[in-house]
């Protein structure tokens, strides 16, 4: 029975960051304090997620994890900082992931 296992090196390291670096340039306007208002990423700092998840109201159940992950966190740090920490991990792991 063979058993592969991961080394990581330092030189495994070097694209993400390469990739961190390219979406710094790449956000770098939209990195300012601040809500970035898109019309997919839709950030509300009081998110009544209680009522979803009784089914009150929307019809929305597929999002109720994110909503309640972002509502928890919005307990350490502001709602905005969260989504350009997953504004910023979006296009550095997309190019991390496709290289």
């Amino acid at each position: 029975m063979k058993t592969f296992l991961v080394s990581f090196s330092r030189s495994s390291y070097f694209p993400i960051f390469i990739f961190l670096a390219i979406s710094l340039l790449i956000l770098g306007d939209l990195l300012k304090p601040g809500y970035i208002l898109t019309l997919d990423m839709v950030f509300a700092p009081n998110a009544k997620w209680i009522n979803m998840f009784y089914g009150l109201e929307g019809p929305w159940i597929s999002e109720l994890p994110l909503i309640v992950l972002l509502d928890l966190g919005s307990h350490i740090i502001p709602v905005w900082i969260e989504q350009k920490i997953i504004l910023l991990m979006i296009f550095c792991l997309s190019g991390a992931s496709a290289f």
